[in-house]
């Protein structure tokens, strides 16, 4: 098993209030053993705190 931090931040002006989100957390990856060698089996991603405006992923996904 390996375990990753991440900060991951995005923008987007809009009407709606901040134009950034930043979320905060752990990436868990499971490893596995295989006979061409290893591969992720498993992605778990926990979010330990955001702070902002956690609709710029809604409203981007709107505006694609």
């Amino acid at each position: 098993m390996l375990t990753a931090s991440f900060q991951s931040s995005h923008r987007l002006a809009n009407p709606y209030g901040s134009p950034q989100w930043t979320l905060y957390g752990t990436y868990r990856f499971g490893l596995a053993r295989t006979a061409t060698g290893w591969k992720i089996d498993e992605i778990v991603m926990t979010a330990h705190w955001g702070e902002g405006n956690k609709d710029v992923l809604a409203l981007a996904a709107n505006t694609a």
